[in-house]
């Protein structure tokens, strides 16, 4: 292995910090897709579309957000990076101590994310880290995979045995690094994790109707919490993790007229307990926003609390807001860029099993100044490339 020495000596203006010394990077090599592990079949499906041109369809918008470069999404059709008209509450309270003052008195906070925005996950890691010392103890996510029902997290290796590696096979938006980062910070903070999605059933057969479908899931889901979580500890403190709708706690209209009960709604039915319910999701600031604000919340609206997220901003390919995070913009070894189409970089602290989800994972077109973001560290950085780009006799 060839090892880097890396100096980072980028004058982060923005953030107004001075970058770390050293960033130590150790050439891993060039990998097809289908020979790189959990994430092989993902990533060359990834690499089929692009070259299929449907980046600019749109079909491809949570692909390469997952792939960290929400960049190529943020400027086009989607209604997730454009200006939404919230009201902010005029006292202007800080969202997080909101938050945190409300859940005093909650059992169950129920939080939802935008799976093409990794601004809401880091700041779904600022709610995990506040709630600790008021009680909260679980943190049960939607992205889990719950292959058994039974809500355990993290799942076994083929030998049945715990561990503690967190790979690509527990949850599909894992593959995307502040998300992955989220849940090494929380493990950490003595968080016990539940799965608690529908579980996977190959001889289930999805009802045509969309409103029929969702109701099936959002079923299961409530009492997959119920049983997973609050059967065997009644009295669990409890953050869920939701991606967009999942988190009304109202029923809401549907297109067509019908009632539309989500997650949230049907759990507080069953049980009782009304969760702190908290939209991130809905509001977007204007250009001139450059913090999150809390809006007003109607009476009747589906949750109790919605955060105005301000603009996400960008540079070398990648979200800004992860430069005031500790993080570093490093250049990739040019040895791993692609000299045409795409790859996929990963990079994993040294010591890490090759099957543990990367500290970072960029996607990067031939010709492109897209840099990883790490900490201070040793990393084996790799990459992932369409299965034709390899020579297998080599």
């Amino acid at each position: 292995m060839r090892y880097l020495s890396v100096t980072i000596i980028l004058l982060l203006v923005a953030c107004g910090t001075a970058p770390s010394p050293n960033v130590i990077l150790v050439d891993g090599g060039t990998v097809a897709a289908s020979e790189s592990g959990q994430n092989g079949s993902h990533a060359q499906l990834t690499f089929e579309r692009l070259r299929k041109g449907e980046l600019e369809s749109g079909r491809l918008d949570q692909y390469v957000a997952l792939y960290g470069r929400e960049d190529l999404i943020a400027g086009g059709h989607l209604r997730e990076y454009e200006r939404s008209d919230c009201q902010p509450i005029e006292s202007g309270s800080a969202p997080l101590q909101t938050i945190v003052d409300r859940a005093r008195d909650a059992q169950i906070v129920i939080i939802n994310e935008s799976h093409v925005r990794s601004s809401t996950r880091a700041f779904i890691e600022n709610v995990a880290v506040s709630l600790a010392p008021l009680g909260f103890d679980v943190y049960a996510a939607e992205t889990f995979s719950n292959f058994d029902g039974g809500g355990s997290f993290p799942f076994t290796e083929d030998d049945d045995e715990p561990t503690d590696v967190l790979t690509d096979n527990d949850g599909y938006y894992l593959r995307e690094a502040t998300f992955a980062h989220l849940l090494r910070r929380v493990r950490g903070l003595g968080y016990r994790f539940a799965a608690y999605e529908i579980a996977y059933d190959p001889e289930y057969e999805r009802p045509e109707d969309m409103l029929d479908a969702m109701h099936v899931r959002e079923e299961a889901q409530a009492q997959n919490i119920i049983e997973n979580i609050l059967e065997d500890d009644p009295n669990a403190r409890v953050l869920v993790h939701v991606g967009y709708n999942h988190a009304f706690e109202q029923p809401i209209t549907w297109r067509d007229g019908r009632s539309a009960k989500w997650m949230a709604t049907r759990l507080k039915e069953k049980t009782g307990i009304d969760p702190l319910t908290i939209d991130q999701t809905t509001c977007r600031g204007a250009s001139s926003d450059n913090e999150l604000v809390l809006a007003e919340v109607a009476t009747k609206d589906p949750v109790d609390l919605r955060v105005i997220r301000p603009p996400d901003t960008f540079v070398y390919g990648r979200p800004t807001f992860r430069l005031t995070r500790g993080y570093e913009a490093v250049a990739i070894p040019q040895d791993l860029l692609p000299s045409d189409g795409w790859a996929i970089i990963e990079a994993r602290p040294v010591d890490d099993p090759v099957e543990a989800i990367p500290h970072d994972r960029v996607l990067v077109e031939a010709g492109e100044d897209v840099r990883l973001m790490l900490k201070a560290g040793r990393y084996s950085v790799r990459a992932v490339v369409p299965d034709a780009s390899v020579d297998t006799d080599k």
